[in-house]
């Protein structure tokens, strides 16, 4: 990506100058092999609300045959100044993780949640899902976004920043009623001047690692620290937050994530946590990594089998596969056994054309291996 024309988006997805688009335009023929991994295209119909751009897969398999994936999206109608992926909420079901159909919801074109209507809520211009939990009764969704107001990021003016981070239950994970918070509605907030986080708070996730402890696992971008993760942990379930600062930053020279790291999945492994995160590259076309840690707030790097330590990274540019710009944003799902699936987005490469044209479609990555270090985009057959 040209640096030039990069926003601060915060993560990939928000990679980069605007990516809405005043059209929709139609796929181009690829072979299969440009093709590898991609499981969920955007919708075919220009009319429904995530046929521009989609991100951030969150999958739960709730049974054998029950997969259930909430994402976020836009239209081409969508506010074109708000510079990211984000826009409205949806979900899509499947019986087997890999074919999967769009779920109608209560919303706006068929999505779940969409801005607030109120203009002075923290996420009146465009909202994001960055988790969602099941806990055999209830669902939970912790989300960001912003309002339609504009202010300076990255030495810009950026209309629906500051992201904040808000919170939202349901009964059947389709109709989402959102949860007050101190702050226009948010449950965190930007921190103050000079801190790491007073750009952008977005993507957040919620770990229950005791009943008396909540962990927070969010990033930011922007100054001096580039892109980094950040954490911040709860007491009183989920009411009040004390941020713990930057857990995962930028990586050493030559590795994928030298310029930081940004979307992440934590999950729990044996006695300690995995983390599966897109780091920022040298050539600003992320890739995905991993890191280990045993409390979850000191990580450690593994290096992965590619020569810039990635476990998995963007095909090249000149392969014309649809996820040849960017990849980010994973998602683990546990299969049984050592089998596991990694939901990701990818976006084109758009070095040849306008970046606001780029696509950004949801994909799948396999892997058998125990270490997670070794992966391989999902093909048919």
């Amino acid at each position: 990506m040209d640096p030039g024309r990069r926003t601060f988006g915060l993560g990939l997805l928000a990679l980069g100058g605007a990516v809405a688009s005043s059209r929709v335009r139609s796929a181009p023929a690829l072979t299969p092999a440009a093709t590898a991994g991609l499981v969920f295209p955007l919708a075919p119909d220009p009319r429904a609300w995530d046929s521009l751009t989609m991100s951030t897969p969150r999958v739960l398999r709730l049974g054998p045959r029950d997969f259930r994936m909430w994402y976020y999206g836009r239209d081409a109608a969508f506010d074109p100044q708000i510079s990211l992926p984000t826009g409205r909420i949806g979900l899509a079901r499947s019986r087997d993780g890999l074919h999967w159909t769009r779920v109608r919801g209560p919303g706006e074109r068929g999505s779940l949640i969409d801005p607030a209507a109120e203009a002075d809520r923290f996420d009146s211009g465009h909202v994001g899902v960055g988790d969602v939990t099941f806990d055999g009764r209830d669902y939970e969704m912790w989300y960001f976004g912003g309002d339609r107001q504009s202010s300076d990021l990255g030495g810009a003016k950026r209309r629906g920043f500051p992201l904040r981070i808000g919170r939202a239950r349901s009964r059947d994970g389709l109709h989402w009623q959102r949860v007050p918070g101190p702050v226009r509605g948010a449950v965190l907030d930007v921190g103050a001047a000079g801190d790491p986080d007073s750009r952008s708070v977005g993507w957040p996730q919620v770990l229950k690692v005791r009943a008396d402890l909540w962990r927070m696992y969010y990033h930011t971008a922007g100054g001096e620290v580039g892109f980094a993760i950040c954490g911040a942990e709860s007491t009183d379930q989920g009411l009040t937050w004390r941020k713990l600062g930057v857990l995962l930053g930028r990586g050493s020279a030559g590795r994928f994530d030298v310029n930081g790291a940004s979307t992440r999945h934590v999950f729990r492994r044996g006695g300690g946590f995995g983390m599966l995160y897109e780091g920022w590259t040298h050539d600003r076309r992320p890739a995905m990594g991993l890191a280990l840690s045993r409390d979850g707030v000191e990580w450690q790097r593994i290096d992965g089998p590619l020569p810039d330590a990635a476990v998995l990274s963007p095909p090249p540019a000149e392969t014309g596969a649809w996820d040849s710009g960017a990849i980010g944003t994973p998602c683990l799902v546990e299969l049984g056994g050592d089998r596991r699936f990694m939901y990701y987005v990818g976006r084109e490469d758009a070095r040849g054309g306008p970046e606001n044209d780029a696509r950004y479609q949801i994909g799948l990555a396999v892997s058998d291996d125990p270490q997670l270090r070794r992966w391989r985009r999902w093909q048919p057959g």
